[in-house]
């Protein structure tokens, strides 16, 4: 269920100050990677309460840290940078966050091949169906926010609200090279995004009321608007679900299933043939689409977490290396 292998591809993370390719203009490599970001922003919204929209916006995390990754190894900057440190302890809470969602999909996996079973009795014996749809409980994500790390429990929202913290005291050092400007800006940037799509994944996901607020500004990016209108929207729809009677916390395609099975008990001790095979067949869609759904989510989580371990390690591995020449040169100053 939690993910600890190591990552499967390489890192963008190279840290070569010498390299003859690093372009100059810094100025296009960071129109370009806002420019990727606006779009993604603007294809995520309006949002919806659904597993596939929370499966795009997991998609659209994981390609913003790939793009982040892409424009940091372009530039000439030290992997013994300030920014890599606090970077560092934002990538193991987001590796925490997707071991803790991952646990709760697994969960809702549990869910569907219980649903499936149901369908398959239905097709072969009313009689155990009807017994095992007595004792199908409707689904609570209203499951425990504590997850087990390393002997201890931590709380999922505190590992978002750490992220949120983070960007409010990520270094802002004013003297500083164009390359390292750059550097912060980038790490801020999808910091940004990751807290918004970890909070939302979380709330959706286990049904908490704990939205975390952030905000872009937009004189130092193009996309804050956009953002920033995103985020707005995100929380209201969620909060309008979480405080609805039907459905609290569910996904669309939850929900959805979940109806037919209501639907199911009101008619399968009837004498209409006809409309418990309508409901049955309905049952069958509904709840194809909500596995679907579930395990296009599952496989972008799991890349998620891959594309951080794999961040991480590559700048685990370039402050190894600085760290190794520092003291290389402090030799050679000696003698």
């Amino acid at each position: 269920m939690f993910r600890t292998e190591n990552a499967r591809f390489p890192s963008f993370f190279h840290f070569n100050s010498h390299s003859k390719d690093v372009p100059n203009n810094f100025d296009r490599l960071s129109q370009s990677f806002d420019e990727s970001l606006l779009r993604g922003i603007k294809a995520l919204n309006p949002p919806s309460v659904s597993l596939s929209w929370l499966s795009q916006a997991v998609d659209f995390l994981c390609f913003a840290h790939a793009q982040a990754d892409a424009l940091i190894s372009n530039l000439k900057v030290s992997p013994l940078d300030e920014s890599f440190s606090c970077y560092l302890d934002d990538c193991l809470r987001v590796l925490d966050v997707c071991n803790s969602a991952l646990a709760q999909i697994e969960r809702l996996k549990h869910r569907r091949l219980r649903i499936n079973f149901l369908i398959q009795l239905l097709g072969s014996d009313l009689v155990k169906a009807r017994d095992f749809l007595s004792k199908l409980e409707i689904t609570n994500n209203s499951s425990s926010l504590q997850v087990k790390k390393r002997g201890f429990e931590v709380d999922v929202e505190d590992l978002v609200r750490g992220l949120a913290r983070s960007l409010d005291n990520a270094p802002r050092e004013k003297k500083t090279s164009t390359e390292g400007r750059l550097l912060r800006q980038t790490i801020h940037a999808v910091g940004l995004i990751t807290v918004l799509v970890v909070d939302v994944s979380i709330s959706m996901l286990y049904g908490s009321t704990g939205l975390v607020e952030v905000r872009a500004m937009p004189a130092e990016f193009p996309w804050a608007d956009s953002f920033n209108e995103l985020a707005s929207a995100v929380s209201t729809q969620l909060k309008q679900r979480l405080s609805g009677d039907k459905g609290k916390g569910y996904f669309r395609e939850i929900n959805e299933v979940e109806l037919r099975i209501k639907e199911l008990h009101d008619v399968i001790d009837s004498d209409d043939r006809e409309k418990l095979d309508g409901t049955v067949k309905e049952l069958e869609k509904v709840a194809a689409s909500f596995s679907e759904q579930l395990e296009k989510l599952s496989d972008g989580v799991n890349v998620m977490f891959n594309r951080v371990l794999c961040s991480r390690n590559g700048i685990l591995d370039g402050m190894r290396l600085g760290h190794e020449k520092q003291k290389q040169n402090s030799k050679n100053v000696f003698h």
